[in-house]
């Protein structure tokens, strides 16, 4: 238990004393209460000092850990596959869909349908194709196809042919 001075005397006494043994002073009721709210806050503090850390060293990674090898094997895999340049959630490339909307009638109508991309070639690129639909000059929705080159290194897109004629 922490130990709190006499308000009378100054001398350090044990927080839930009733009488100092120093100089005779008498804690009221609400003088002894005060002092054990003291106490619990001291505890509460303490123990929260002693916990931050310890929950800092569990919640934050470690940054000097070694990465795990199947984690490292899998990303070299999806970057050689190209998967690091396509939306986890519809699978589509951004920069090829926002390139095939330019060139729409009805960008507004565009729907993303699929996505393939080929394993990285010589130059650092993977080629692409991409299924959508969107509304022809008559209303109608048509499934159409974007072939396009994707850079590996910033899975920017270069829009090659985009079927835009039914």
């Amino acid at each position: 238990m922490w130990d709190l001075p006499c308000p009378e005397c100054r001398k350090v006494i044990a927080a839930e004393a009733a009488i100092c043994p120093h100089c005779q002073y008498a804690f009221s009721d609400a003088e002894i209460e005060i002092r054990k709210r003291r106490v619990n806050t001291k505890t509460g503090i303490m123990v929260a000092l002693i916990l931050l850390p310890l929950a800092y060293c569990t919640l934050v990674p470690d940054s000097k850990k070694e990465p795990d090898p199947a984690q490292v094997v899998r990303q070299a895999e999806d970057r050689r596959l190209g998967q690091h340049c396509l939306n986890d959630w519809n699978g589509g490339n951004r920069s090829l869909i926002e390139q095939v909307k330019a060139v729409l009638r009805d960008p507004d109508s565009f729907e993303h349908a699929a996505t393939r991309i080929g394993p990285l070639d010589g130059n650092g690129s993977h080629a692409i194709a991409m299924q959508y639909r969107a509304r022809n000059g008559f209303g109608g929705m048509n499934v159409q196809q974007a072939i396009g080159m994707i850079n590996s290194s910033d899975c920017s897109a270069t829009l090659i042919s985009a079927d835009i004629s039914r």
